[in-house]
């Protein structure tokens, strides 16, 4: 699979393992639970389930997760919730920019520097990180990434 933890910022693996945490295991978890099993603020965890739930409403029109009880317990609402959280998971993939990255160079054979920071929002240097990224990252698939003539491509059986 393409899409794995190493691919991904830390915010995003978080966002999904909350998501996937509270789905499996309904009133299981708390912001200060999440917090201890992520060692990190319960004002980070409120952050990342702000954010999940803004995607939510614009995808779903509709808050995502909900505090349950008096004791605050996480739980996700609505009646399809394994699909709400599925099509929630989808959309944080598919906002990390290293996955937009690959997308873009999956889409196009002709990519400048310039092109794909524009379209990313991010500088070269930033770009160049992300290129090293997936170029490790892509190497064990027999896919690579190539610049010829000022513009990236990616390479491999499946691309030619």
């Amino acid at each position: 699979m393409i899409f794995n933890r190493e691919l991904l910022h830390d915010r995003t693996v978080t966002k999904v393992e909350i998501l996937t945490l509270i789905r499996d295991q309904p009133n299981s978890w708390t912001q200060s639970a999440l917090a201890q099993e992520f060692n990190c603020s319960r004002k980070l965890i409120n952050t990342y389930l702000t954010e999940i739930n803004q995607l939510a409403q614009t995808w779903l029109d509709q808050t995502l997760i909900q505090r349950h009880s008096t004791l605050h317990q996480l739980v996700i609402a609505g009646p399809h919730q394994h699909l709400n959280s599925l099509l929630i998971r989808a959309h944080l993939l598919a906002a990390d920019s290293n996955v937009q990255l690959l997308l873009l160079l999956m889409q196009s054979t002709k990519l400048t520097t310039l092109e794909i920071c524009h379209q990313l929002y991010i500088s070269e240097s930033c770009l160049h990180k992300k290129m090293a990224l997936l170029r490790n990252h892509l190497a064990p698939y027999a896919l690579s990434i190539k610049k010829r003539t000022g513009h990236y491509r990616l390479s491999g059986n499946a691309f030619q």
